[in-house]
């Protein structure tokens, strides 16, 4: 089946989709009410999710083990810390040998400190707690 049949045929059935295009972009005044140090790494609604999850895996004493605890795997976390990575422009955390823990590099604890200070600013109405609309979170 064609994805416009598809598509046909879910309005017809009465079925939302989701709304056309790429990445909802943050505004300019969402950006200037978060802290300087995570500006750069807001490069769409859904990296709230990112710096989440980056703050909770430096709890843990591993990768594997925050993976584990966040539902995910280590790749996926590899990925987006990566892509963290690349959107701040520096290392956040070191990379761990055998038998030493996980922990922050200095620009990653100042952008795990901006995370913390900007606990009631969320661009999009996003919560920094699991990066997910409000409107859209189940209740417990």
């Amino acid at each position: 089946m064609s994805p416009t049949t598809l598509t046909r045929r879910l309005r017809a059935m009465g079925i939302a989709l989701r709304p056309r295009g790429g990445r909802r972009a943050v505004s300019q005044s969402e950006l200037d009410s978060v802290p300087p140090p995570i500006r750069p790494a807001l490069t769409d609604r859904r990296c709230w999710g990112r710096l989440q999850r980056f703050r909770e895996a430096m709890k843990h004493r591993t990768l594997a083990e925050a993976s584990r605890q966040l539902g995910t795997t280590r790749s996926i976390l590899y990925t987006q810390f990566a892509a963290l990575e690349g959107d701040l422009g520096v290392q956040l955390y070191i990379r761990p040998r055998r038998g030493e823990s996980l922990r922050p590099t200095k620009a990653g604890q100042a952008v795990m400190d901006a995370l913390t200070d900007s606990e009631g600013v969320r661009p999009g109405g996003n919560t920094i707690e699991n990066g997910i609309p409000p409107a859209s979170r189940q209740n417990p």
